[in-house]
């Protein structure tokens, strides 16, 4: 193990990392992702670098010690995988889905089911419906998820065969639910046709344009799923107990609701409507960063360059009908973040230009971010349920007297 006179540990590359502990460099940012392996970036910001004594430990068998408060857990999944630069479904890429694929055709693909329908009940319509009626539009970051989550749970009451856990009833019962959520945002109606023409039709108050109806199905194929994101671990939760699949995806809302969670876009929304009326972006920027806050909409604990979500949504947005204005805003935020800013930008920020360049509403990221995640939150239920039941038991390290 090599280190300075002065006691210093070498810093060593990725791929120095990788070859002293045998494993691929995308193994190697999972164990970053994980909290098994400390990483910092080089002056350029863009470089990882990681503590040649931490790797010779983990090499040689000894574990690095736990940090305060951070717990690891691993679980086998089948259904998706993401490393520092890709994400893909099943083992096929996002980026031969996204614009190929429809919303509904990838919710087939990660629960590997045919689905009947993708129309709610009537019962169902007007429970959804009436939720909505009675959640506040303006309540802030975090509410569009609790909102779906008491919808949720009120079409659940209306469905006899919320207990039948068997894979066809459950992914059945599932796509009439979206059905039902987005044909009973205010606004809409069934008969609006897929689940993204309805989202638009909502958050716009008109019909969509094929390329703009192109542009919210591209966000909600990017979001369908994401491996273990903390809602999709409650959700997974709820599936060991057993809990029915409405009871399981609203806790998974509940997860999502959380400000740093679901509704980031909805911050990063209001970094450019800031920027777009002062008509100075590098200001804006500037008085986030003086500021000492995070800036909304960069990095990400896995991706060590560009989150390919941001990548997928942007180009379609750059060729949508949208406001050329505001693009022009949003394409000079990304400039100036570029040189400020050593974190890629990630899915929160794509989500928020889609809805600020398409005049939507400030929330539609986090209803877009919700309404695709229970496609994925419902992949997870359904292979929890081939696991023995209660197998998550986290035990606690007592501080008390």
């Amino acid at each position: 193990m090599k280190q300075t006179a002065t006691g210093e540990s070498v810093w060593l590359s990725a791929d120095e990392a990788a070859e002293r502990l045998g494993i691929s460099k995308s193994s190697l940012y999972a164990y970053v992702s994980r909290g098994r392996i400390t990483r910092k970036f080089d002056e350029s910001g863009r470089r990882s670098r990681f503590d040649a004594r931490e790797i010779a430990a983990l090499a040689s068998g000894r574990s690095r010690p736990s940090r305060p408060g951070n717990v690891e857990l691993k679980i086998g999944t089948a259904i998706t995988r993401l490393d520092e630069t890709s994400l893909s479904y099943r083992g096929q890429p996002i980026s031969s889905l996204v614009g190929q694929r429809s919303f509904e055709e990838v919710a087939e693909l990660l629960w590997r089911h045919r689905v009947p329908a993708w129309e709610g009940t009537d019962p169902g319509y007007a429970a959804a419906a009436n939720a909505w009626a009675s959640s506040e539009p303006s309540a802030g970051p975090g509410a569009t998820a609790t909102s779906l989550a008491r919808a949720v749970l009120a079409v659940g009451g209306t469905d006899e065969y919320r207990g039948d856990l068997r894979p066809e009833t459950v992914v059945a019962s599932v796509a009439r639910l979206i059905g039902a959520l987005s044909g009973s945002l205010p606004g809409t109606h069934p008969s609006d046709g897929s689940v993204a023409a309805r989202l638009w039709r909502h958050a716009a108050g008109k019909g969509a344009t094929p390329p703009q109806a192109a542009l919210v199905e591209a966000a909600l194929v990017a979001l369908a799923d994401h491996e273990l994101a903390t809602s999709t671990f409650a959700v997974r939760l709820a599936a060991s107990t057993r809990a029915d699949p409405y009871a399981a995806l609203a806790a998974g809302l509940c997860v999502l609701s959380g400000p740093m969670h679901g509704s980031v876009s909805a911050d990063a929304f209001s970094l450019l409507e800031s920027a777009h009326e002062s008509g100075r972006p590098a200001r804006a920027l500037g008085e986030r960063l003086a500021s000492g806050a995070l800036v909304p909409g960069f990095g990400h604990k896995v991706y060590q360059g560009a989150d390919p979500r941001f990548v997928a949504i942007v180009e379609l947005l750059r060729f949508a009908d949208v406001d050329r204005a505001k693009l022009a805003t949003f394409n000079a935020v990304l400039s100036e973040a570029a040189q400020r800013i050593p974190k890629a930008p990630n899915v929160d920020f794509a989500l928020a230009a889609m809805s600020f360049c398409c005049d939507l509403r400030p929330s539609t990221g986090e209803l877009v971010f919700a309404i695709a995640r229970i496609v994925g939150w419902t992949a997870h239920y359904l292979e929890e349920l081939e696991e023995p039941v209660l197998r998550y038991r986290v035990r606690a390290s007592y501080r008390g007297q």
